[in-house]
C-alpha cells in the first residue's frame, strides 16, 4: 500500500482479531473486501495430563527393572527346584489359549506352583489356602525360614514392587514419634503466625501423651467425636486451631481458614491423587515460601498420624495388614448374617456383581472389593475397586441407605437394633470392612519395608546359603537385595539410559565404564562430582544485561540486599519518604537480626529510635508495604547464627558460594 495505515490486533487465548484502517480510522479495502477478520485456533492446554502419563511410564519401567535385578539373583536357585517358575509368572496374565509354549507345565491353570514341595503335590490352591494374602507369607518369613525358595522370592518380589516413599530421613522410628514431630512443627507454625498464618493457640504435647494419641486414633469413634477429643488434647479452642487439627485428622482443609490471604478460598485434600500434580502447583503460585513449607509440614504430620493408625502397636507392615484382614473377615461375617436375617432379599444385590448396573452410585460389596464369586468361581471386576464407584465413601453410603429401610423380618428387634447400631458406628468411624489395598498405603515409608526385608533375610540365611554368597563386588546377595529396595538415582545425575548399557541423548552424565547399571555399580559408572557440575551448568543461566555473568540465586546476599533496599525506597511514614540514614538503620538493626520483619517490629524500632512517640505511632500511616515486608535478608541472618557475623562480613564471597551451592544442590544424601 502506498498510503499510511494502521493495523489493530485483538489477541486472545484462542483467537486473533485484526483490522486495517487508514489515518481516519476507516477500514481499508483490499481486493474489494474490507481488511478485517479473525483467526481461530485451539486454546493452549497445560501439559499436566501428558506429564502424569510420562511419570507413570517411567515409574513402571523402573519397577520392572528392579524386579529384573531381583530375578537375576534368584534365578539360579529357582531353576534348581522349578525351571519354569519365572516363565509361568510371566505368562500368568494371559488366557490359556495364548500361552503358546510347548511345556505342559506352562499351560497349567496354576500360575505359581506346579509340582511337589516336601514330597507332596503343591498347587496354587494349596498356596492360597496356606497364605490367604501375601502378608501372611511375609509375616511367617519374619519368624522362620521359607519352606521353599519360591516362597522367599514371592515375598521379596511383593515388597520391592511397591517399596514405599523416601520422605523420612534417618531412623523411621523417630518420625513415628508424633509428639516430637508435632512440637517441632508447632514451633515453626508459631514463628510465622504473625505474618503468614492467622493467630492461633495450640498446646505442646508431652512424651507421655504419645500413647493417648494412638488410643484416640484406634478407638471406634465418629470423625466429629475424634475431632473433639483432639481439640481437648491439643487445647484447640479458636477457629484456626481447630482448622489445623481438622487437617491433621482428615487431610482436608482450605487456605483461608489458616493463612492470611484475603479472599482466597482454595481447598486442598492430601488424599487426592492429583494433589502433587495439580493442587500443589496451584498452591505454589498463591503462597509464600513459609506458607508452602507450613503445608508440607501439615502433610507430614497427617501422614505420620495415618501411619500410626494403620500400624498400631505392630512392628511390621505385614502384621498390621493381617490384623486388618482379620477385622475385615469378622465384620464381613457379621454383615452377611445381619443381611441374611433381616434383609434376605438384598443378599444377592449386596454381595454379588449385579447384572444390570443402572445407577452410577451403585457400590455394593462386590464393587467395593473388586471381585465376586458365582457358583464358587471368582469373577474379577478389573479396576472397579479403585474407580470412583468403588470408593469407601460410596460403599458406606450404599450400606447406610439399606439400613435406613425397615427390616424385612421382625423376629428379633433387640438384636436388629444392636447390630444396626454397631455397623452404623463402624461406618461413622471409617473402620467398617477396611481394605488392605487403599490410598492410605502411600504413607508407608521405605525404611519400614527395609526393616521387614532385613528381618526376612536374616531369618532366611540359615536355610538358604546363597543369600550370604559374595561376588567380585564384595557384596552378598542379601546386601544386593537391600540395595535394590533402597536404590534411587540422585536427581543431579540425570538419565543414564533406559536399560543397562543403552545410551540416552538427553543426559549430561559421562559413563566411566561399560558396566551394566545396577544399584551396586552406580558409583563405578558415574562420577558424581562431574555429574553435579554438569547439572549446575545446565541449570544456571547468564545475566540478561551482563552476558558473561551467571545469574544470582534468589537468596544470595547481594540480591537479597538489593530487594530489601528497593522495598525500603517505597516506605512512607505519614506520606513522607524516610531518610537514607534511617533506611540504613532499619536494614542494619532489623533485617540483619530477624528472619522476617513485620509491621510490629518496624513500629517498635521507630519508637525506640525516637522517630515517633508511642502516641504518634498509634495513628501513624505506614505505606509502601502490605502487612509487612515482602523481602528479607534471611540468608544473612541464618549464616550469621552459624558462622558468626564477623566471618560473614570478612568472607562474603565464601558465604555467596555456600548459598549458591545450597540453591543448586539440595541432595541430603551427599
Amino acid at each position: 500500500m502506498s498510503k499510511d495505515y494502521f493495523i489493530g490486533l485483538d489477541i486472545g487465548t484462542n483467537s486473533v482479531g485484526w483490522a486495517v484502517t487508514d489515518e481516519n480510522y476507516e477500514l481499508v479495502r483490499i481486493k474489494g473486501k474490507h481488511a478485517w477478520g479473525i483467526r481461530l485456533f485451539d486454546k493452549a492446554e497445560v501439559a499436566a495430563d501428558r506429564r502424569t502419563k510420562r511419570t507413570s511410564r517411567r515409574r513402571l519401567a523402573r519397577r520392572k527393572l528392579k524386579l529384573k535385578w531381583l530375578q537375576e539373583i534368584f534365578k539360579p536357585e529357582l531353576e534348581k527346584v522349578d525351571k519354569n517358575f519365572l516363565p509361568r509368572i510371566k505368562y500368568s496374565s494371559l488366557f490359556q489359549e495364548d500361552k503358546m509354549l510347548m511345556n505342559n507345565s506352562l499351560t497349567s491353570k496354576d500360575s505359581l506352583f506346579y509340582g511337589k514341595i516336601d514330597g507332596k503335590l503343591y498347587t496354587d490352591k494349596d498356596f492360597y489356602k496356606q497364605y490367604p494374602t501375601i502378608y501372611h507369607l511375609r509375616k511367617e518369613l519374619t519368624q522362620k525360614p521359607a519352606a521353599d525358595v519360591r516362597f522367599l522370592y514371592l515375598a521379596l518380589h511383593n515388597i520391592i514392587k511397591r517399596r514405599g516413599h523416601f520422605l523420612y530421613e534417618g531412623n523411621y522410628s523417630e518420625n513415628l514419634q508424633f509428639v516430637k514431630c508435632f512440637n517441632e512443627h508447632l514451633d515453626f507454625l508459631k514463628n510465622i503466625s504473625q505474618e503468614e498464618i492467622l493467630p492461633f493457640e495450640l498446646s505442646y504435647l508431652t512424651s507421655d501423651q504419645e500413647e493417648q494419641v494412638l488410643t484416640i486414633l484406634q478407638e471406634v469413634l465418629s470423625i466429629s467425636e475424634r475431632k473433639n477429643q483432639f481439640y481437648q488434647l491439643f487445647g484447640a479452642k479458636d477457629k484456626v486451631s481447630k482448622s489445623i487439627i481438622d487437617i491433621l485428622l482428615t487431610g482436608k482443609g482450605s487456605l483461608h481458614s489458616i493463612f492470611i490471604l484475603g479472599e482466597e478460598t482454595l481447598k486442598f485434600d492430601f488424599n487426592d491423587e492429583t494433589f502433587d500434580t495439580e493442587t500443589y502447583p496451584a498452591l505454589e503460585s498463591l503462597l509464600t515460601d513459609d506458607q508452602l513449607l507450613a503445608i508440607d509440614k501439615l502433610k507430614e504430620l497427617y501422614s505420620t498420624l495415618q501411619l500410626k493408625k494403620i500400624l498400631g502397636k505392630n512392628n511390621y507392615i505385614c502384621e498390621a495388614m493381617i490384623e486388618m484382614y482379620n477385622t475385615h473377615r469378622q465384620q464381613l461375617v457379621m454383615l452377611k448374617n445381619f443381611i441374611k436375617k433381616f434383609y434376605p432379599s438384598k443378599k444377592i444385590e449386596i454381595f454379588r456383581n449385579p447384572l444390570n448396573k443402572e445407577k452410577e452410585d451403585f457400590t455394593n460389596y462386590a464393587y467395593y472389593i473388586g471381585t465376586s464369586k458365582t457358583n464358587g468361581l471368582k469373577n474379577n471386576n478389573v479396576g472397579l475397586s479403585s474407580s470412583a464407584n468403588g470408593t469407601q465413601e460410596n460403599f458406606y453410603a450404599y450400606i447406610t441407605k439399606i439400613l435406613e429401610a425397615p427390616p424385612e423380618t421382625n423376629n428379633d428387634s433387640e438384636e436388629y437394633e444392636k447390630r444396626k447400631k454397631e455397623i452404623q458406628q463402624l461406618i461413622k468411624s471409617y473402620n467398617f470392612l477396611p481394605r488392605q489395598r487403599s490410598k492410605s498405603n502411600v504413607v508407608f515409608p521405605n525404611k519400614l519395608y527395609v526393616k521387614e526385608v532385613e528381618k526376612i533375610l536374616e531369618v532366611g540365611k540359615a536355610k538358604f546359603p546363597f543369600l550370604s554368597e559374595k561376588d567380585e563386588s564384595g557384596l552378598s546377595n542379601s546386601e544386593k537385595i537391600l540395595k535394590i529396595l533402597t536404590f534411587r538415582i540422585p536427581y543431579f545425575v540425570g538419565p543414564i539410559g533406559k536399560h543397562d548399557n543403552d545410551e540416552t541423548t538427553h543426559g549430561w552424565v559421562e559413563r566411566q565404564n561399560d558396566l551394566p547399571l545396577r544399584p551396586w555399580t552406580l558409583d563405578k559408572i558415574v562420577d558424581f562430582d562431574k555429574a553435579e557440575e554438569g547439572f549446575i551448568k545446565r541449570m544456571a543461566n547468564k545475566c540478561t544485561y551482563l552476558k558473561e555473568e551467571d545469574v544470582l540465586p534468589k537468596h544470595s546476599l547481594l540480591y537479597s540486599k538489593y530487594r530489601v533496599l528497593n522495598e525500603l525506597n517505597k516506605l512512607r511514614i505519614n506520606g513522607d519518604q524516610i531518610s537514607v540514614s534511617l533506611k540504613q538503620k532499619i536494614f542494619d538493626n532489623l533485617f540483619k537480626n530477624n528472619k522476617k520483619v513485620s509491621i510490629k517490629l518496624l513500629k517498635d524500632f521507630l519508637v525506640n529510635e525516637g522517630v515517633l512517640s508511642k502516641e504518634e505511632i498509634k495513628n501513624a500511616e505506614i505505606s509502601g508495604i502490605d502487612k509487612g515486608f515482602a523481602n528479607d535478608y534471611s540468608s544473612y541472618y541464618l549464616l550469621k547464627n552459624i558462622l558468626g557475623e564477623s566471618f560473614i562480613e570478612q568472607n562474603e564471597d565464601i558465604a555467596e558460594n555456600i548459598i549458591k551451592y545450597i540453591t543448586l544442590i539440595n541432595d541430603r544424601a551427599r
